[in-house]
C-alpha cells in the first residue's frame, strides 16, 4: 500500500517551507554514507546533525569572542576581588 500524500499533508508542508532556504554541499557517495551512519549512531538524521554542528560552532565562536573582549577589557587589571552581598555587609 503506497502512502497517500494529502493535500492537507501538502499544505502543511508548503507553510512550514514558507520561511526556509535551502543549503545544498556536495560530498561523495561514500562521504556521504560515512555521514549518515556517523548521524545514526548519535541516533538523529544528517541535516539535524549537520544544523547541530554549525549551531555549536555559531555558539562557540561567539563564547570565543565574548571572552576574548573580557580579556581585552581587563588586560590592565592586576586583580579582581569578588564578594557575595552577605560577605559586603
Amino acid at each position: 500500500m503506497a502512502n497517500k500524500y494529502t493535500e492537507a499533508q501538502k499544505r502543511a508542508t508548503l507553510k512550514y517551507q514558507e520561511d526556509k532556504v535551502k543549503i545544498q554541499i556536495l560530498v561523495t557517495p561514500e562521504q556521504r554514507e560515512q555521514y549518515k551512519a556517523h548521524a545514526e549512531s548519535k541516533g538523529t538524521n544528517l541535516t539535524q546533525l549537520i544544523i547541530e554542528l554549525l549551531n555549536n560552532d555559531v555558539k562557540n565562536t561567539r563564547v570565543k569572542k565574548f571572552e576574548n573582549g573580557v580579556k581585552e577589557a581587563f588586560k590592565n587589571v592586576s586583580s579582581i576581588k569578588i564578594t557575595d552581598k552577605e560577605d559586603a555587609n
